[in-house]
């Protein structure tokens, strides 16, 4: 997941490749289907629930990203993107969408406080758990920036 939203970052994919990522993401979803089943304690089932919810977040904001980026301008680097604002201007995003993405970055913001009090509770898993946290945080910072 890190990997990709970094990817997104700096290249810009087409419909294909952006299909493609969704895909497999959903592959990822449900390849936790037999950790899900292992899981014997609430701790794993949170720890479970929290990657299929932020893989879900992903999905959403490579399929949103055009619905939820509708009103930050052309950035075409000519100066023609102000131009063409000021002429036509672009419609903002739909207050559902918007809704929906808040839900994401409050599902975010949970999973990243879940897993920061794991590497308070359990100092075996401490830089796992860490990791977790960075990446719940900077997904849920993606998804307000790409709100603008």
């Amino acid at each position: 997941m890190s990997a990709a939203m970094i990817w997104m970052t700096w290249v810009a994919i087409g419909n294909v490749l952006l299909w493609a990522l969704a895909a497999l993401f959903v592959v990822l979803i449900l390849s936790l289907v037999p950790s899900w089943r292992k899981a014997t304690s609430l701790g794993d089932r949170l720890n479970v629930l929290g990657h299929v919810l932020l893989d879900l977040a992903m999905i959403w904001m490579l399929l949103a990203m055009p619905l939820l980026m509708a009103g930050m301008g052309h950035g075409d680097g000519s100066g023609m993107g102000a131009a063409m604002d000021m002429e036509m201007p672009m419609p903002g995003t739909p207050v559902w969408a918007d809704v929906v993405n808040l839900g994401f970055v409050v599902i975010c913001g949970i999973a990243a406080v879940w897993w920061l009090a794991q590497v308070v509770r359990d100092p075996r898993h401490r830089w796992h758990s860490a990791c977790h946290v960075l990446m719940s945080v900077a997904m849920g910072v993606m998804l307000v920036a790409m709100n603008g």
